[in-house]
């Protein structure tokens, strides 16, 4: 019988290997994602706790301002936050849909795969019945006192 050989092999390893750099790829960017929206979270509740804060003491038009300032820059961080999130969001998407690339380009070999090692069970298979054959009907031959 015959060795199962692949020729394809280092193809489908080199995928094998592509689709695994690209899940840990997704994992950083999913793992970046998270960092992004805590990031986002907090930018809204600073906002939020800016806006909801009470004023101390007398209120002037120069604290007036100041108050307007600050809840101007808590606005700009979360939509700065929120712009980041969204960026991230779409890397993500993209490296999901590199990842997902990957996963069918291996897939695809390893099906390959898969039926060439049947055909070559089911060719091993054959040849080791018509070898049999051959054997039982020779040991007939010869026991029917012919010689094969």
């Amino acid at each position: 019988m015959q060795r199962f050989s692949f020729r394809l092999e280092t193809l489908r390893r080199l995928r094998e290997h592509k689709e695994s750099a690209a899940a840990v790829a997704l994992a950083n960017e999913l793992a970046v994602g998270e960092q992004r929206n805590g990031e986002l979270r907090r930018a809204e509740s600073a906002l939020e706790a800016a806006r909801t804060s009470g004023w101390s003491g007398t209120v002037t038009g120069r604290s007036l301002v100041a108050r307007e300032a600050f809840l101007a820059r808590r606005e700009r961080e979360r939509r700065a936050a929120e712009l980041e999130a969204r960026s991230q969001e779409e890397q993500i998407a993209r490296q999901r849909a590199a990842f997902e690339r990957a996963a069918v380009d291996r897939a695809a070999l390893e099906r390959l795969k898969e039926r060439r090692l049947a055909a070559h069970t089911a060719e091993n298979t054959r040849l080791a019945r018509q070898e049999l054959t051959e054997i039982t009907l020779a040991r007939f031959g010869r026991s029917q006192g012919q010689v094969a």
